[in-house]
């Protein structure tokens, strides 16, 4: 998402908007730790990945296409699972429906 990027905004849905610093990107899994400087940001409290059990609920976030706050559900249908000659990342396998745009939505538990 910010691969050859000159410049990544993140956007609150306060509407507020802030350049921010890419402070490391991991192409394979697709992810990248940006760093704003703000206040008053909310807070969330990530969830366990050793905790999380099969069958258990979960939830993805984000603003596909811009729509902000943005809900898919699904359940836990396994963990540890990799792809075919990859031994990268042990995935969580889960039904929960992730639309393109979504921003890699981490996945998190319902609760």
């Amino acid at each position: 998402m910010v691969d050859g990027a000159r410049k990544v905004t993140v956007k609150l849905t306060d509407h507020r908007e802030f350049e921010a610093r890419v402070l490391g990107v991991d192409t394979k899994s697709d992810v990248a730790v940006l760093k704003i400087e703000a206040t008053g940001l909310p807070v969330v409290t990530l969830g366990d990945p050793r905790t999380l059990e099969v069958g258990e609920w979960v939830v993805a976030i984000g603003s596909p296409f811009g729509f902000e706050n943005t809900v898919t559900a699904g359940i836990v249908s396994a963990k540890g699972r990799s792809l075919p000659d990859d031994t990268y990342v042990p995935f969580i396998q889960t039904d929960v429906r992730v639309i393109p745009q979504l921003g890699r939505a981490a996945i998190q538990p319902a609760w």
